[in-house]
């Protein structure tokens, strides 16, 4: 198999690519991006909490500490499980809410361009109008697939 594919971004260039998409998913969804972030984090040390929560919560009761001195504990380890357990939800609600306002904008700016386009040159020319039908398809697809 001979064919040429095209080269794979790297370096330099995939540092620039990476920020085009971050900013162009800023620009179409920056709450919910910011609401994906903060779910991210809470993923990424809830189960550090949870396990911190148990221990403190063992220790009490090996050293004997008053029911009352365990509740809190316990119920702060509850309300951590639920949100271990509804965070990936949330998330991937965000990450769908992203996606389409991304590719709604996308294609906007896309409209947008064409709409200053002057004459029918353009799309007489096949590899203007090959490029063209190649950024339609693209905003269909999130920045960063």
């Amino acid at each position: 198999m001979g064919g040429s594919a095209a080269p794979r971004p790297h370096g330099r260039e995939l540092l620039v690519n990476a920020g085009l998409a971050v900013t162009q998913v800023w620009a179409a969804a920056p709450v919910s991006l910011l609401a994906h972030l903060v779910a991210t984090a809470t993923s990424a040390g809830a189960p550090v909490l949870v396990a911190w929560l148990t221990k403190n919560i063992l220790d009490g009761v090996a050293a004997g500490a008053a029911f009352g001195d365990l509740v809190g504990g316990a119920v702060t380890l509850a309300v951590t499980g639920a949100a271990v357990a509804v965070v990936p939800q949330v998330s991937r609600f965000l990450t769908g809410q992203i996606e389409r306002a991304s590719s709604l904008y996308s294609t906007e700016r896309l409209y947008r361009a064409v709409g200053r386009f002057i004459g029918l040159g353009r799309f007489e020319d096949p590899e203007s109008l090959d490029r063209l039908r190649l950024a339609d398809n693209s905003t269909r697809l999130p920045p960063w697939s």
